[in-house]
């Protein structure tokens, strides 16, 4: 479904993905696993259209869509989150995740699942961090993904909330969609992961100790 080919990343001198290759399929459920700045947000950011690759390809169903524009990656389906949120402060978090009015009385259900019923109609500044991080997966669950790329979601968890929002992810996200998490919290992979890969010096390794 989709691939990633010969993908190659520098910043300056500083080169951060070398010939990087990767094939997702629908209901896979990948784990890329590296240390600081081993280029792990990179290849998300690649691979979701907010970098460009230097050199390599990015094909979706056969097609190459490397050279589209950023915005119509999310509009095929290549959905993420980031590492700190993207909410806007002065809009309340009920309506920054209900812009399709059809989906209203789901994102509230997604919301009080992920224990967020009390934060529905705060604003974000309102709201603890781990509490955002849990309603950026929500918003990206809503806009209809066929792989959704998770930067880091486990960050301010407790091991507890781990559990919970796992088996929330589990729970709620179709198998048919793909789902390739970018994690250092070793319980939020063994929850939620399959394969798992190893990024280091800018290369992309399938390790061998697979989670069941």
């Amino acid at each position: 479904m989709f691939r990633l080919e010969n993908i190659a990343k520098s910043f300056g001198s500083q080169q951060v993905l070398k010939t990087i290759n990767l094939g997702i399929t629908a209901g896979d459920r990948i784990g890329i696993v590296g240390g600081n700045a081993s280029g792990k947000s990179t290849l998300i950011n690649i691979a979701t259209g907010f970098y460009r690759p230097d050199c390599g390809e990015i094909f979706l169903e056969n097609k190459a869509i490397t050279d589209i524009n950023r915005w119509k990656f999310s509009t095929l389906g290549l959905v993420r989150t980031f590492q700190s949120s993207r909410f806007q402060s002065e809009i309340i978090l009920a309506n920054q995740l209900t812009l399709s009015s059809s989906k209203s009385s789901y994102a509230v259900e997604l919301c009080k699942m992920a224990g967020l019923k009390h934060y529905i109609y705060n604003f974000p500044d309102e709201i603890p961090m781990p509490a955002l991080r849990k309603a950026e997966v929500i918003r990206s669950m809503l806009l209809n993904p066929r792989i959704l790329f998770l930067d880091e979601p486990s960050a301010g968890l407790t091991n507890e909330e781990i559990q919970e929002f796992a088996f929330f992810i589990k729970q709620k996200l179709s198998d048919n969609v793909a789902l390739v998490l970018v994690e250092h919290r070793d319980e939020m992979m063994r929850l939620l992961v399959r394969e798992k890969y190893y990024l280091n010096s800018g290369t992309l390794k399938k390790q061998e100790n697979q989670f069941a």
